[in-house]
């Protein structure tokens, strides 16, 4: 996996059997404090590094777009209980997802598996039935990447 580099994560993408679909331009760099990929992997930083990029001006991408510091960090804070987290329309006003973290072998946050789609098909309840699968899936990648356990997988996994 590419390196973070700093408040950007780089895109990487797959596409589903639909007519119309979205797309993800591999490489391209996409701001951690929107959408639900960024937000896996913002709430999984070493909390010196979350903060300090809390502290940056953060862009609206869209009207749904968390910018503001006390708001972000709640929605952070639910992703760091729930291990993963939902996105509606605050990356692109078109897209949807759900996202879960991936740790690498020393135990950092290197990555997040995400499913998105099109928010009139990627709705809060597809959202939240995927959602399991998804954390699942980041489970069973960090462990192939050799990472430890964490205390909280198996809640996550109930």
């Amino acid at each position: 996996m590419p390196p973070l580099g700093g408040a950007h994560r780089p895109g990487t993408a797959g596409q589903g059997p639909q007519e119309i679909r979205m797309r993800v331009e591999v490489g391209v760099r996409h701001p951690l404090h929107a959408g639900p990929t960024g937000n896996a992997m913002l709430a999984f930083l070493d909390p010196e590094e979350r903060e300090r990029l809390l502290a940056e001006s953060l862009e609206p991408l869209t009207p749904y777009t968390l910018i503001e510091p006390e708001q972000l960090r709640a929605r952070l804070d639910e992703i760091a209980r729930e291990g993963m987290g939902m996105s509606f329309r605050d990356h692109r006003m078109e897209a949807s997802g759900v996202a879960a973290p991936v740790f690498g072998l020393d135990g950092t946050v290197c990555g997040a598996i995400s499913l998105s789609g099109l928010a009139e098909r990627f709705t809060p309840a597809v959202a939240r039935e995927v959602a399991p699968n998804v954390r699942r899936v980041a489970i069973e990648v960090s462990l192939a990447l050799g990472c430890k356990p964490r205390e909280n997988w198996k809640a996550w996994l109930a």
